[in-house]
């Protein structure tokens, strides 16, 4: 049998992304003179940016919100990503995955261009068949794991795997007919992963266990 297609979200799963989105989601803040503390209290780093900000500022308008997208972009875009690292393992683990004949995907809400820089930036880029980005197929529609990229990737659904920190990973690896595994390291409550879980879907609380699941 040939190896399983592994299916991974990035921010909250691979790697730690909230250090550069919160430094930057607050400059751009104070920069528009909005409640920075607000967003501290209430923002979610894994949705979609237009909605996670809905999320914390529904007062704000149409055109703020597009205003407030272009200036974070660009400073996120430029930002060298000083801050994000590799959860512990985790290279390590790419590796061993890509060496064993697992075919490697990337399923995010992040555009395409951030996330192509972040695994050019830790040598990751040849890691992976294919990046299913937010704005690679439907722009600014949240990706969900549609069958048609399942067929794109050439993935054979009985054996494929998604691995995800949030239960909308979960949900997506569901609707697409993929077992999942949960990783408590990223930004969701544990309680919310098992809540989620399906027949046949682990939860696994450090690396090494991730390892130890998918290479076995």
């Amino acid at each position: 049998m040939p190896p399983a297609p592994l299916f991974f979200d990035l921010d909250g799963t691979l790697l730690d992304t909230v250090g550069d989105v919160t430094a930057d989601m607050m400059a751009t803040l104070r920069e528009l003179g909005l409640d920075a503390e607000q967003y501290l209290r209430r923002f979610r780093i894994g949705p979609p940016l237009r909605q996670a900000l809905f999320e914390v500022y529904p007062e704000m308008t149409n055109d703020l919100l597009e205003e407030f997208i272009r200036r974070f972009r660009k400073r996120y875009d430029t930002s060298g990503y000083p801050a994000t690292r590799p959860y512990p393992g985790i290279d390590e683990l790419l590796r061993l995955a890509a060496g064993a004949g697992h075919p490697l995907f990337i399923v995010t809400f992040k555009r395409w261009l951030p996330t192509a820089r972040l695994l050019k930036k830790f040598g990751w880029t040849d890691l992976f068949a294919e990046v299913f980005a937010v704005d690679r197929f439907a722009p600014e529609i949240p990706v969900m794991l549609k069958p048609e990229m399942i067929a794109r990737s050439g993935a054979d659904t009985g054996g494929a795997v998604l691995i995800g920190d949030a239960p909308t990973d979960l949900d997506a690896a569901h609707e697409a007919g993929l077992s999942a595994v949960a990783v408590t390291w990223g930004y969701s409550p544990e309680e919310e992963l098992l809540a989620r879980l399906g027949p046949g879907d682990s939860i696994v609380r450090r690396v090494e266990e991730l390892k130890a699941l998918l290479l076995r």
